[in-house]
């Protein structure tokens, strides 16, 4: 498993990429490219878990 780094204040992002994601309260989840700091997508904690599950069993491979 790839080890996180902390990318500026609570962003946290993979050494093999450059997108990173931020809790931001209870019930949402941010992402963003590092290199467009500026642009964030907004997601629930569901859409996450979602997200991240179908990117761990390969389907956008």
């Amino acid at each position: 498993m790839p080890e996180t780094r902390s990318v500026d204040s609570d962003w946290r992002s993979s050494e093999y990429c450059s997108v990173a994601v931020k809790r931001n309260g209870p019930d949402e989840v941010l992402l963003r490219d590092n290199q467009r700091p500026a642009t964030v997508l907004r997601l629930t904690t569901a859409e996450w878990s979602a997200f991240r599950d179908r990117v761990t069993s390969g389907e956008f491979d």
